[in-house]
This record gives structure tokens, sequence and C-alpha cells, in this order.
């Protein structure tokens, strides 16, 4: 995927730079005393069951924090470090709502809700290349004034809420709750008041598109360093996990996207550490790729010499699924 600059990386993020940039704040919020899931969420994947239970942990519970966290971004439609100046005590909610923004305007512009130019030359101003929601903008400029509960539950409902199923946006939907006294969303704990201003902030932000660091655009992450420890660790506790406690990793069919079903193709895999896949032309499935990778294949070109997090021992797991405590640590 290549944005409106034809840099690759997801096709909301316009970011014009052709180096690897981050931020330590999100739309002006502050990450750098934000902590990163610690050990507590790390032994709780080795909790898991199944494939599906092993991908949910470590893609939504582990995984998803560190690419607002480590990569940030700036040039949104709000500057929250100079709002929160004024109302300091949103910040909870925004600082909740920012790691947020980057699935939320994923959501939109799959939907068409979010918009991008379709070609822009490096030397277009970013000003002139922004992805923006015409609709949603009109919408709030023409409620600038009267604002309605009922203009504002449709906009938090068809940009906010009906995505609310998507697994990154958990928390979020926890901070946006139905009344049914009222008939409109607010937000959790707040008055009506407080509740319209933040779910307007909320809509401002989803509004417009910003310059995010490759490392939170996904299709762009690949193109920071820090994204290879960060992911190959998933690997590791895979391999622990097939190893140590036999994890079925089989699954079946998922949704309609092309590639996540256990037997889909997955393009361009045709060559698995030097293994090329037959007839030429034809890609590995996820089932021949779990075959392929099982730790106990003697033609598996690495291994890891080391299953221990040592740094974590003494330390409980978040979650204990399976009735048993999570070894930190493999030893044969």
């Amino acid at each position: 995927a290549r944005n409106s600059y034809g840099l690759c990386t997801m096709g909301y993020n316009n970011n014009p730079s052709i180096y690897i940039t981050r931020s330590t704040s999100i739309c002006g919020i502050s990450t750098r005393h934000d902590m990163l899931p610690g050990c507590e969420v790390l032994l709780g994947t080795l909790h898991s069951r199944d494939m599906m239970a092993l991908h949910s942990k470590t893609e939504y519970h582990l995984h998803f924090e560190f690419h607002p966290l480590l990569g940030g971004s700036w040039e949104c439609a709000l500057d929250l470090r100079k709002v929160l100046a004024e109302r300091p005590n949103y910040e909870r909610e925004m600082g909740v709502f920012v790691r947020s923004l980057q699935p939320l305007w994923y959501a939109n512009y799959y939907k068409n809700k979010l918009q991008c130019p379709d070609y822009c030359s490096l030397e277009t101003k970013y000003e002139d290349c922004m992805c923006v929601d015409e609709d949603l903008i009109e919408s709030l400029a023409s409620q600038e004034h009267e604002l309605s509960a009922d203009a504002i539950n449709d906009m938090v409902e068809s940009r906010l809420v009906q995505h609310f199923d998507m697994p990154a946006l958990a928390t979020l939907k926890a901070l946006v709750e139905w009344e049914p006294s009222t008939k409109r969303y607010r937000i959790t704990g707040r008055n009506d008041e407080d509740s319209s201003r933040i779910l307007l902030m909320m809509l401002r932000l989803v509004s417009t598109g910003a310059k995010m660091s490759p490392f939170m655009s996904p299709l762009g992450s690949h193109n920071d360093p820090v994204f290879w420890p960060v992911h190959t660790n998933f690997d590791k506790i895979w391999t622990f996990m097939r190893l140590a406690k036999g994890l079925d990793s089989t699954w079946g069919k998922v949704g309609k996207i092309k590639g996540w079903s256990f037997d889909d193709p997955l393009e361009p895999m045709d060559d698995a550490y030097g293994i090329y896949r037959k007839p030429s032309g034809t890609y590995f499935t996820n089932r021949e790729l779990v075959k392929l990778f099982d730790p106990a294949l003697p033609e598996l070109p690495y291994l890891y010499d080391d299953f221990a997090y040592s740094h974590c021992d003494g330390v409980e797991a978040e979650a204990e699924a399976d009735g048993e405590g999570a070894s930190t640590s493999l030893r044969k």
C-alpha cells in the first residue's frame, strides 16, 4: 500500500517524509510517561489454549500499544497540548482516545469516509494533500453554534460506534456508552455538557488525518528498525508454546479478508527459507507455513538459544485462562 505521495505506508497516512520519523506524543498528548505492556501481559499470552487465543492476546493485549506509543503522530485536527492546557480534566479520556485514532482512521478510510488525494508530488505541501472526511467536517461546521444531541449522536454512531466491534477499540468502547434514558451517547462518568465537548473533540480528530510515524501505521511499520525486535518476540512466544505446551496452531475460516483463513494462500509467499512453492506462480497457504515453521523441524534455519524472560521472575500473569501458572522459561 502507498499513500498519496507514493510512499510505502497506509493510504491514509499522508506523511510526506522519506525518512523514518517518530514523535513522543499523539496529537499533542505526551506518551513519554505511558507504560508499555509489561510482564503481566506477556505472561498472560502463555495461557492461550489455541492459536486464535494466542493471536488475540499477543495482537491486542501485548502488541497493539507499542505502535502508537513508540511511533506517535502530529499535525492533527486539534493540538491537544493546547486544548488540555485549558481543560486539563479531559486528559484521561483524550489519552485513551488518541491511542484509538489509528484504527478509527483505518476503519473510516476503508469505509470511504476519510478520503485522500489520488496523487501528490513530494513537492506538494502537506496541507494541500491531507486526508479529510468532508461530510463530517461539514456536519461539525454546520452544528458549531447550535449543537443538537441528535446531530452529535449521528456523527458518533457513524464515525466511532459502528467500528466498536474491532478488538483494538475495546478500551474506547468502554469509554463511550449509550444512555437509554436520554437516548444519547455519553462519556462514562461525565455529565451531558462534558460528554458533548469530549465527543466533539473526538469527532474533530477523526475528521482529518494526521502525519503518523511509519511505526504507527501498520503497513509502514516495518520500515522502522524498532519493528523487528518487537515482532520477532511474537515468533519466540509461538515457538515456546508449540514446544512446551503443544499449542494447537490451526484455525478455521476467518471473515472475508483474503489471506486470514487457514487455507488461504498468502501472496507473495512462494519461498520459505529456500523451499519454493510448486507449481511456480502459486503461494504457500497458512496451513503450509505453520508446518514449515514447526520448531521441531531440523530444516528450520534458526532456533532460539533461550526462552527465559528472567526480568519477569516473580510476576503474576495478567490472566490464568488455563488454570495453571505460566512458566517464564523453557529449560530442557
